[in-house]
């Protein structure tokens, strides 16, 4: 059995010219499809709001990032566009958004949009039954409903059973419309001959296979079938549910009994190894993203490993072990910073401060005692690393804007608008930086002034840094080629075809170039003609980037939950360690240990040679961030919007 989702959309006459509406079924092999829903008061708020509506449809296509994060971008670009419009406008528009991925349904709406649902009975608010994740995501203070009252969009994440049979609409109540909650039957129809507005109508059950997904116009659940399913699906959840509770109390017993001579301390992180570190409690009222990284092992063909190979437990090793595979240390926090928007943008090290971008559009710029020294408005969320070239910083943002700062005070040098979205990490060559854009465009400025050196369109999403040799520009375009092009022209050398979307940045190794793909492979290249050296397939996507201390293993994360060191000279796989969430992050390399952060909410130490866990601290929050290691501490953002500094204690 599968989930199908069934999406239609109900436009009545008279409201066409009012609406943006977006429709995509999908297709047997895949689950994932939008619905987009947009009603604006004013033509000049449609001028505004289309385009980025428009870039949705076509981002959704090639869908990288989990889907929480891709609409929580997608709310950060349409409140940058809406910033031009003037304040009375700035409210003017209702939007709704339905993305069902897998067995999870995405519901993003304004406050004039109400999404209900019904199980076959009366009509009921979505928050009422279905077990749901709610984030309030605000958008420009100058578009304030009243005084002192912020506007939002709500993101809701629905979790679905594979039993559940659901009708599911979103329907407004604003523009002078009467709310349609009392005007819908009991199997999710209208009972109107025409509905009085548009709405968005989902419909979601379990099929077989066999079933195509892609018709719109199946039957709706029955009304008087409604009762008899759902007494029999909560008998059975009765029972599984109390199954559940004894199996689980046994375990918890035998494991209780087992770790008879541990420490009470170390016996409940011991039973319970996904929870917060006692080290480390995360700060009073932290706001923990809703969002759950999604990777589908599954469909990826799993790596054998080599009869050498280690594959390291989560388990810690005791003290002996770890003392005998590299000097012990413990984490602790030395101190925190918190934002009002993510962290994403890994810490670079500039003339001994720590400049860092926030999705507050904001680059900021702290001691490494955690005084700030500057911070500079850029105008739009920043996502990308900043890039270092001795006294200067280079950067760009959502808004498509790339900037040269003054590292000793974050003085503007210039600025240039680069017409798209910025998220990968420029890298400076000789005389030259080059940006890479979301419209698929590499672009060479000059440092000194800004000025447009080349421009060449290699197209898709560009989220990868580039790779600067001494005459070489390494780039991989969004359907996954990767690009050798000469830096002085833009001119292209030669290129190689990965199979799959790349978001990982590439690694040069002498004349060798590894990077990683999401199809779960690890591609080492060579320099001079393009030509594969070796493949490794992993059993998760590679969005994490590799690193290498010495130039004879490379490290890098995987959706897995895995880190992996592999040998340069074939790919094979020397050891690996299990985390308890997918690894976004570069991992960091130095004195015999490899420092690496999770989206499971931990930043791991683990020694270089083996894999042996060193130390692990918990912070209550996703981490997407890399870490920066200088003097002893440790420097990364989260998803809480905290920038943290650790203390490494031997």
């Amino acid at each position: 059995m599968r989930n199908v989702f069934r999406l239609r959309l109900e436009t009545p006459e008279g409201f066409q010219n009012q609406l943006f509406t977006f429709l995509d079924a999908g297709d047997r092999q895949d689950d994932t499809r939008i619905a987009v829903l947009a009603e604006w008061h004013d033509r000049r708020v449609q001028a505004v709001a289309e385009p980025v509506l428009r870039q949705l449809t076509r981002d959704y296509d090639d869908l990288q990032t989990p889907a929480g994060a891709f609409l929580e971008d997608f709310v950060l670009g349409l409140d940058v566009a809406c910033r031009a419009l003037p304040d009375d406008l700035r409210e003017a528009y209702e939007l709704g958004v339905v993305l069902c991925r897998g067995r999870s349904l995405y519901v993003l709406h304004t406050r004039g949009l109400q999404p209900l649902f019904s199980l076959g009975g009366p009509p009921q608010p979505l928050q009422s039954t279905l077990r749901l994740r709610v984030k309030e995501l605000p958008l420009s203070a100058h578009a304030a409903g009243g005084e002192g009252e912020e506007r939002h969009v709500r993101l809701q994440r629905v979790f679905f059973e594979d039993e559940d049979r659901v009708v599911l609409w979103l329907d407004g109540s604003d523009f002078g419309v009467p709310s349609r909650q009392e005007r819908v039957t009991p199997d999710g129809e209208s009972s109107d001959p025409e509905p009085a507005r548009a709405r968005i109508v989902l419909l979601k059950e379990a099929a077989p296979d066999s079933e195509a997904v892609e018709t719109l116009d199946s039957d709706w659940p029955h009304a008087e079938e409604a009762p008899k399913r759902d007494r029999v699906r909560m008998s059975y959840a009765a029972l599984a549910l109390m199954v559940l509770i004894f199996a689980t109390a046994l375990f918890g017993m035998s494991r209780w009994q087992g770790m008879g001579g541990l420490p009470e301390d170390d016996r409940v992180g011991a039973l319970l190894p996904e929870g917060v570190d006692s080290s480390l409690q995360p700060s009073e009222g932290s706001r923990v993203s809703g969002e759950v990284a999604e990777s589908t092992p599954a469909e990826i063909e799993v790596a054998s490993l080599p009869p050498q190979a280690r594959d390291v437990s989560e388990a810690t090793p005791d003290a002996a072990s770890a003392s005998a595979s590299a000097e012990a240390v413990s984490l602790e926090l030395a101190w925190s910073k918190r934002h009002s928007g993510w962290v994403t943008s890994s810490p670079q090290l500039v003339q001994d401060q720590v400049v860092y971008g926030c999705r507050d559009g904001r680059l900021y710029a702290v001691e490494s005692s955690g005084k700030p020294r500057w911070n500079y408005d850029s105008g739009s969320g920043i996502g990308a690393t900043p890039a270092v070239d001795g006294t200067r910083l280079f950067c760009g943002n959502y808004g498509g804007r790339a900037f040269a700062l003054r590292a000793l005070d974050g003085y503007e040098l210039w600025a240039r608008d680069l017409g798209a979205k910025i998220v990968a990490t420029p890298a400076v060559g000789r005389g030259h930086v080059f940006f890479q854009t979301y419209a698929g465009d590499v672009v060479a400025l000059e440092t000194k002034s800004g000025r447009v050196a080349w421009k060449v369109r290699i197209g898709g999403q560009l989220r990868a840094r580039p790779v600067v040799t001494s005459q070489e520009l390494l780039v991989v375009s969004g359907a996954g080629e990767l690009l050798c092009l000469d830096q002085e022209s833009g001119k292209r050398l030669w290129s190689v075809a990965l199979g799959s979307r790349v978001i990982s940045n590439p690694l040069r190794v002498g004349r060798t170039v590894v990077v990683g793909s999401h199809d779960g492979r690890v591609h080492a290249v060579s320099l001079e003609d393009g030509r594969v050296a070796w493949r490794t397939r992993l059993s998760g996507p590679v969005n994490s980037s590799p690193a290498t201390a010495d130039g004879n293993v490379v490290y890098v994360g995987s959706s897995d939950r895995h880190l992996y060191a592999l040998g340069i000279d074939d790919g094979s796989v020397v050891w690996r360690y299990r985390a308890q969430g997918p690894i976004l992050s570069t991992p960091w390399v130095e004195d015999g240990r490899v420092y690496f952060t999770s989206y499971d909410q931990h930043t791991y130490v683990v020694d270089q040679r083996n894999g042996a866990l060193i130390a692990k601290i918990g912070l209550g929050a996703p981490i997407y961030s890399s870490p920066l290691v200088h003097d002893g501490r440790v420097f990364f953002g989260s998803n809480d919007g905290t920038v943290y500094c650790l203390n490494e204690v031997r």
